[in-house]
């Protein structure tokens, strides 16, 4: 059964404070670390503390006066952040980064694509990636429980036509080509670019079918939209009572 998230402030997943370097470089250089305001003047002890990066090379011998420094941003970097881009969000602090749940609402006003996207970023969010085919089942047993078999997500070819990528940067561990209707009521295989104008992507359900699978539209078209929303957002007052919204216990069952 899906659930709403519960009325309190959301834990982050975890919190990642960067290790310190194996060695201890009595000169800051460029990609090291180093504290914001002092440090050790003495070349045996390392000057560069966790979480911090030089940007000042000078004689940088762990001095307050001697060097100019600033934190890293592990959420900019594929490699520092670990956060799965499809269900958390990557929250920079001083000297690490927090990974903060997200969940899925479905918001059933009809707009655009563009609409939606603007809606979504507005609570922090973006129209929802989709990481594996479980994910996409959960959503669309969702949809289809409340009677919404037309639905925007996250998926476009807007840059490069039949080059799907979705619009909050996530990668695409998926082949989108396989959720999209082989062929449809109409005997039309999907994505089909009617027109040339269809270029955002989203769940259609055909008449008097409970499936529903994915195909290209006019992005303009109005349409119920699906959401990755932090969880904390989710959870504020002022956040939409009617969305629907469910998060990781329904996507992760082992977490129950």
């Amino acid at each position: 059964k899906f659930r709403s998230p519960s009325p309190t402030t959301a834990a982050p997943v975890s919190s990642h404070p960067s290790s310190f370097p194996s060695s201890s470089p009595s000169l800051c250089m460029p990609g090291d670390s180093c504290p914001i305001d002092s440090c050790s003047m003495s070349p045996e002890q390392s000057c560069c503390p966790d979480g911090y990066e030089c940007i000042q090379t000078t004689m940088a011998q762990c001095r307050d006066d001697k060097g100019t420094c600033t934190d890293v941003d592990e959420c900019a970097s594929e490699s520092l952040n670990t956060c799965d881009p499809f269900t958390q969000d990557c929250v920079n602090t001083p000297g690490g980064f927090d990974c903060e749940d997200k969940v899925i609402c479905i918001n059933q006003d009809e707009l655009d694509w563009r609409r939606h996207q603007y809606i979504a970023e507005s609570f922090g969010g973006s129209l929802v990636s989709v990481k594996d085919d479980d994910t996409n089942e959960v959503i669309v047993s969702q949809l289809v429980e409340l009677g919404e078999l037309n639905a925007w997500m996250g998926l476009t070819d807007i840059k490069q036509e039949e080059n799907f990528t979705w619009i909050d940067g996530a990668p695409l561990t998926i082949d989108p080509f396989g959720f999209f209707f082989v062929q449809n009521l109409f005997n039309i295989s999907q994505p089909n670019n009617f027109l040339g104008q269809q270029h955002c992507a989203d769940w259609f359900g055909e008449v008097n079918n409970e499936e529903t699978a994915w195909d290209d539209s006019i992005c303009s078209v109005p349409k119920a939209g699906v959401y990755w929303i932090p969880e904390a957002s989710s959870t504020d007052s002022d956040f939409p009572a009617s969305y629907t919204c469910f998060g990781q216990d329904d996507l992760i069952p082992d977490r129950k």
